[in-house]
C-alpha cells in the first residue's frame, strides 16, 4: 500500500463538507418561512384595517350622539361621514363608505348608527381573496 497525496477528487470533497446538504435544507425550508412571514404581514394588515375602521365608526357615532337635534350644530350625514373619514388614518378615504342613520330621528333618546365598509386588498392578489370589511357602531343621542 502506497501512502501519498490524496487524489484531487478527495481533496475537493473534503473541502466541500456539508455545504451541499445545507443548501438543500435551505431550499426546502425557505418557502415555509416566507409563507409564515407573509401570513403574519397579511393578518397584521387586516387587523390594523379592522381596528382603524372600528375606531373611526366609533368616532362618527360619538359625534352623532353628542350633536343631536337639540344641539346648536346638529349632526348630519355629511358631518358624520367627514368625521369618520378623517379618523381613519392610514386608510384611503376615497375607498371608505359611510352610512350614518338615526333611528327614528336625531332627537335625544334616539339611536345613532354608523356603518363603515372598506375593501381589504391583500399585498399579493390571488393568494388571499379581496374582502370587504364592515363595522358598525351604535350610540344613544344624548344632546
Amino acid at each position: 500500500m502506497k501512502i501519498g497525496r490524496p487524489s484531487t477528487l478527495r481533496r475537493w470533497a473534503s473541502r466541500l463538507g456539508d455545504a451541499g446538504g445545507v443548501a438543500a435544507e435551505f431550499a426546502l425550508l425557505m418557502p415555509v418561512f416566507l409563507s409564515i412571514i407573509y401570513g403574519i404581514v397579511e393578518f397584521s394588515q387586516y387587523g390594523f384595517t379592522q381596528m382603524t375602521l372600528a375606531d373611526a365608526a366609533r368616532s362618527g357615532a360619538r359625534h352623532a350622539s353628542t350633536h343631536g337635534s337639540a344641539s346648536p350644530s346638529p349632526a348630519t350625514s355629511a358631518s358624520v361621514t367627514t368625521i369618520v373619514k378623517n379618523s381613519a388614518t392610514g386608510l384611503n378615504p376615497a375607498l371608505i363608505t359611510v352610512t350614518p342613520t338615526f333611528v327614528p330621528n336625531n332627537a335625544p333618546g334616539s339611536v345613532a348608527q354608523v356603518v363603515v365598509t372598506y375593501p381589504f386588498i391583500p399585498l399579493i392578489s390571488g393568494v388571499i381573496p379581496a374582502l370587504t370589511i364592515t363595522v358598525r357602531s351604535y350610540m344613544v343621542i344624548v344632546y
